[in-house]
């Protein structure tokens, strides 16, 4: 059963990071904002590109990959929050 302090929510809006080579967007985990990024080489890999992505590629692979990589993220944030409580 999913606990209302277990639900996470991203918003929508994200970014190119070219700093970070990521793609970042937000989540909200209980009261806490939390910035969430996957990989340039996450995303060619999902992309099944044979060579390196455009920004804007990446995030069109982002936006077509998005329910799988927020699915990733919820279980990786719900987790560490359980090992933060414990």
């Amino acid at each position: 059963m999913l606990w209302h302090r277990d639900l996470v929510e991203f918003e929508y809006y994200f970014y190119w990071s070219p700093l970070t080579q990521t793609v970042r967007w937000y989540a909200r985990h209980g009261d806490s904002r939390i910035r969430c990024a996957v990989t340039r080489t996450s995303l060619e890999d999902l992309a099944q590109s044979s060579g390196p992505l455009h920004p804007r590629d990446l995030e069109r692979a982002f936006e077509e990959h998005r329910q799988t990589i927020e699915r990733i993220a919820s279980v990786l944030l719900r987790n560490t929050g359980k090992q933060l409580s414990e």
